[in-house]
C-alpha cells in the first residue's frame, strides 16, 4: 500500500475550491490559519498572504462536509519554535473541533520542527520538506514528525517528480505539501500542472487519501494478542469472532498438550502469525510472552484476548471503527464482560470492569503476574484509562468470558471442580452472584462451518444448538 495525500497551507479559498474541482472524488488536507479566516482576528503580516481571501468558517465546514479535511497552521502562522505556540495549538484546535469531530493534524509554519508536546494535542503533525526519504514508513511510522516533499512551481519538472514517484517503495505514506494555485499565495503551482501531478499519481497506483483518511485507515488497525495453553474448547470461536475486524492476531501457545495447536492451524488465514514456546515459570513467562507479542506489533492499536474471550461481531466492528475517535490523552480502553458460570445458561451478576481490552502502541506493556493480576506499566492513570465509554454513545459492547466453564478436552471432572472452588474462594461475589441468562450467544457460535473436532470435544454444543433454534440464527 502506497498511500499519498495532496496538502495545501495557509489556504486561499478560491484554490481551495479550485483543488475540490482537480481533485473530484479525491480529498484533500487543507491547513488554515484560523486567525486569517474571515472576520480575521488578526494581522497578517507574511507578504504573499496579505490580500489573500482565506474565506470563512462557514466555507471552510462546506469543504469539510464535502470530505476534506481541515487542519491547524496555527492562529498567526507563528514557527513552531515560538514561545507563544502551545497557546496557538490549544485555540486553532478548539476552531478545528467545530469544524469536524477528528482525528485533528497540524502542519508546522515554515517547516520548523515543532516542540515533541505539540502532538498531545494533535493526532498527526506534520514537518519538514523536501529532505529525504521524501516519504514515511508505514512500518516505523511517528505520527508526530510527518515528513512532506513540497513539489514547488519555480523550474516546475513533472518529468523529475515523476521518477521520484518510482522510487517510493510499498508500505509508504508521501505527504506533498503546496500552497495556493494560479499565481496566489505562497509559491503557488498552476491548475494545470496540479492536474499532471494528480494524473502521474493515479497511473503509478498511489491510493489517494488526505491527511485524515490515513489517520483513520492506521488508527482503526488492530493487533490482537492471544497467549494460550489447552484451550482447545473455545479458541475457534475465539479466533473466528475477532479475525474479520483486526489487522493481525499473534498467537503464542505455551505448552498446549490437547487439540488446541491442530484447532488454530485449521484457520487458513495470513493474518495469523502461530508462535510457539515453553512456560517453566507460569509468572515470568507469561508476562514475558505477551510483552514479546507487543515488541512485534506495528499497528497503532493492540488489543489483549483470552483463549476463552468470544467477542460478539458488532461490538467487536462498532469499537474498532470508532477508535481513531478516541481522544488522545486516553492510553487504554476498558470494558465490560459477562462471565459464564457452571453452564451457557448461567452468567455472573456482575460485568467485570477495568478489563483493558485496547491499549495504545507503545504506552504500556505487562509488567508481571498471571491471570487477573497482570497489570500494565506503567500503570495507567485514571487519566489515561476510558471506561465504557461506548455506553455514553449509545451502545453496548459484548464479550463473554469462559474462564469458570471447562476450556480443554484435556480437563477431567476432579480438575474441573478443583477449580471452581478455587473460583468461589478468589472470586467471592463475582462467581456466586450469578443469574440466568437467556439472549443470543455471539454470532459466532451459530456458524455452520464449526469444525467437526470442535464439534466432538465440546461439551457445552447441545446448548448452541438449542440456543441457534431457540433465536432462529
Amino acid at each position: 500500500m502506497r498511500y499519498l495525500s495532496f496538502t495545501f497551507d495557509d489556504c486561499c479559498i478560491d484554490s481551495a475550491n479550485k483543488v475540490d474541482k482537480i481533485l473530484s472524488n479525491f480529498k484533500a488536507t487543507f491547513y488554515i490559519v484560523t486567525g486569517w479566516v474571515n472576520p480575521k482576528k488578526v494581522e497578517i503580516v507574511d507578504p504573499p498572504n496579505i490580500n489573500v481571501n482565506h474565506g470563512t468558517f462557514e466555507e471552510w465546514k462546506k469543504l469539510s462536509d464535502n470530505g476534506h479535511d481541515i487542519g491547524s497552521h496555527t492562529v498567526s502562522h507563528i514557527k513552531s519554535t515560538d514561545l507563544n505556540i502551545i497557546k496557538e495549538c490549544e485555540e486553532s484546535l478548539e476552531y478545528i473541533k467545530r469544524i469536524h469531530v477528528g482525528p485533528y493534524s497540524f502542519a508546522s509554519p515554515g517547516y520548523s520542527v515543532p516542540v515533541n508536546h505539540i502532538s498531545h494535542y494533535f493526532d498527526t503533525v506534520r514537518v519538514g520538506h523536501n529532505k529525504l526519504p521524501i516519504y514515511n514508513d508505514l512500518n516505523n511510522l511517528n505520527m508526530g514528525q510527518l515528513v512532506s516533499w513540497s513539489p514547488v512551481e519555480k523550474n516546475y519538472d513533472l518529468n523529475s517528480d515523476s521518477e521520484i514517484l518510482d522510487s517510493i517503495p510499498d508500505s509508504s505514506w508521501t505527504i506533498l505539501t503546496l500552497h495556493a494555485l494560479d499565481g496566489v499565495g505562497y509559491e503557488p503551482i498552476s491548475s494545470e500542472n496540479l492536474e499532471k501531478l494528480v494524473q502521474i499519481v493515479v497511473q503509478k497506483g498511489f491510493v489517494i487519501k488526505n491527511v485524515k483518511e490515513v489517520t483513520d485507515a492506521l488508527e482503526n488497525k488492530v493487533t490482537a494478542h492471544i497467549v494460550v495453553k489447552n484451550e482447545d474448547l473455545w479458541i475457534w470461536f475465539v479466533i473466528q469472532s475477532i479475525i474479520d475486524f483486526v489487522d493481525t492476531i499473534f498467537i503464542c501457545d505455551s505448552g498446549s498438550t490437547d487439540n488446541t495447536l491442530e484447532i488454530v492451524n485449521l484457520i487458513k488465514s495470513d493474518k495469523i502469525k502461530l508462535i510457539q514456546r515453553q512456560i517453566v515459570d507460569p509468572y515470568e513467562d507469561f508476562t514475558k510472552f505477551k510483552n514479546e507479542l507487543i515488541s512485534f506489533t506495528k499497528t497503532y492499536w493492540w488489543m489483549c484476548v483470552d483463549g476463552d474471550e468470544v467477542y460478539s461481531s458488532q461490538s467487536i466492528k462498532e469499537m474498532i471503527e470508532k477508535l481513531s475517535r478516541i481522544p488522545k490523552e486516553f492510553t487504554v480502553l476498558s470494558t465490560r464482560m459477562k462471565y459464564f458460570v457452571e453452564n451457557l445458561h448461567r452468567v455472573s451478576a456482575i460485568d467485570v470492569t477495568h478489563r483493558y481490552a485496547f491499549v495504545r502502541n507503545g504506552k504500556h506493556i505487562w509488567s508481571y503476574g498471571y491471570g487477573d493480576e497482570i497489570l500494565t506499566h506503567p500503570q495507567p492513570t485514571r487519566n489515561q484509562r476510558l471506561s465504557h465509554w461506548y455506553k455514553r454513545e449509545g451502545w453496548d459492547f459484548d464479550c463473554f468470558h469462559t474462564s469458570f466453564l471447562k476450556r480443554s478436552s484435556n480437563e477431567t471432572d476432579e480438575v474441573y471442580q478443583r477449580k471452581h472452588r478455587q473460583y468461589r474462594a478468589i472470586a467471592g461475589k463475582l462467581y456466586n452472584g450469578k443469574y440466568g441468562y437467556s439472549g443470543p450467544y455471539p454470532e459466532v457460535f451459530y456458524r455452520d462451518d464449526i469444525p467437526e473436532i470442535v464439534k466432538k470435544i465440546n461439551p457445552y454444543i447441545e446448548q448452541i444448538y438449542k440456543s441457534k433454534e431457540e433465536f432462529g440464527m
